[in-house]
């Protein structure tokens, strides 16, 4: 009997346990909010979307915040894990929505429940009451949506404990937590006044990622404008940028790396490439393709640590678009052309009083290689003489003219008289 009564008193003292123990609040799986992976340069961050992030899985009565969405566009909240054992948040602004859970139930006020929260650790906002049974203290708060930068400190408080802390931390406008360390054309500095354009990859060199990083990199070379897979060193193949290359000139190359928040920062840089080769730019200061005359501008440049021979700095005007563009085939055409010579870099090659459509062909040589090098097409048309004379202005003058001649007539007639 005296084990039966042992056995009894101890499921008794269990059963008391569970009936009468404090409300105890479930800690919040943010992994299982937060889905999306991305890196950052602390491991991997979760993208919390437009999810509403909740401080106890008691929803019904659990204040919670969620990111600017509507404020900032495609912006997101990010979990970045626990950081010196609390649940850490990065978010370029939220909104709060505070809730106060008056338990009006006899003896329970222990599952009363509320949040505080401090900017910078000043309590700027506190949701605790003392009880009254008169009154129902329970209501639901929307505080204005924070976006001034500051670290937040969220306190949940069920029956006057503490069942959960988050942090959020708001970065200053400015910092985007990521930046370029270098870009390389091959094993060369961008920035390098040496660079020789020999089909090499552009390498891009990102550090930072505070903030986490996007899945993308924009990258843009003069009017060539692609997109190329996040990594710590990007490769940019050749492929995709040669044939907007500009040689013996500064070329763009524009980046734009996105962090976290979706927001990018964009980095920019001027490459001047070398030409390994001869090469020949020309210049027309007039966008039309019909024009009574013509003046081009042709530049040619040396290959890289080679010497321009300027005897064969040579041009000619044809009406040919097939002429073919061999040095050979050049000198024989130059020598049968009637309009032709030798240009520079300062003096324009000009083409005037002629009519129809015509291509200039140039040619350049330096030590080792020659390049011929053929023109869009250029439409010349008869020029107009200026002074085309036009019936209805001769009317009008002579109209003006003879009422001017009147006033004359009449003041020389009254002189006369005067004079008699």
């Amino acid at each position: 009997m005296k084990q039966i009564r042992v056995v009894l008193f101890c499921a008794f003292c269990i059963l008391a346990f569970v009936m009468f123990a404090p409300s105890v609040t479930k800690a919040v799986d943010y992994n299982s909010v937060c889905k999306e992976s991305i890196v950052s340069e602390n491991g991997n961050y979760k993208r919390c979307g437009n999810e509403h992030i909740f401080l106890s899985d008691d929803r019904s009565h659990s204040s919670h915040f969620v990111s600017t969405i509507e404020v900032f566009g495609d912006t997101q909240m990010l979990y970045a894990g626990k950081i010196d054992g609390i649940e850490t948040f990065y978010s370029p602004a939220f909104y709060l929505y505070a809730v106060v859970y008056d338990n009006r139930s006899i003896g329970e006020s222990d599952k009363d429940s509320w949040i505080d929260m401090s900017e910078n650790n000043v309590l700027v906002y506190d949701g605790s009451f003392i009880d009254n049974v008169l009154i129902d203290q329970s209501k639901n708060e929307v505080i204005k949506w924070v976006n001034k930068s500051g670290t937040y400190l969220i306190r949940q408080y069920v029956g006057r404990k503490i069942t959960n802390i988050v942090k959020i931390i708001v970065p200053e406008k400015s910092d985007y937590g990521l930046d370029i360390q270098n870009v390389k054309y091959g094993q060369d500095d961008i920035t390098s006044s040496n660079l020789v354009g020999n089909n090499k990859v552009l390498v891009i060199q990102i550090n930072g990622g505070k903030y986490g990083f996007n899945g993308i990199v924009g990258v843009k070379v003069n009017e060539c404008s692609f997109e190329v897979e996040y990594s710590l060193k990007v490769i940019v193949s050749n492929d995709k940028f040669r044939s907007c290359l500009k040689y013996n000139e500064k070329n763009a190359v524009v980046i734009t790396i996105y962090n976290g928040f979706n927001v990018g920062k964009v980095f920019k840089y001027n490459m001047r490439l070398n030409s390994n080769e001869v090469s020949i730019k020309m210049e027309d200061s007039v966008s039309k393709v019909e024009t009574s005359s013509r003046r081009i501008l042709i530049k040619s440049y040396a290959g890289s640590g080679k010497t321009l021979d300027e005897d064969y700095n040579l041009y000619y005007w044809s009406k040919s678009p097939n002429d073919k563009l061999t040095y050979n085939e050049f000198l024989t055409n130059y020598e049968n052309s009637e309009i032709k010579g030798t240009y520079n870099s300062t003096r324009g090659v000009i083409l005037r009083d002629k009519v129809g459509t015509y291509y200039l062909y140039a040619m350049a040589r330096d030590d080792d290689s020659t390049i011929v090098v053929r023109s869009d097409e250029y439409v010349l048309k008869k020029k107009e003489k200026l002074n085309k004379i036009v019936m209805n202005d001769v009317v009008i003058v002579s109209v003006l003219g003879a009422l001017a001649i009147i006033p004359i007539c009449i003041y020389l007639g009254i002189r006369g008289k005067d004079t008699d």
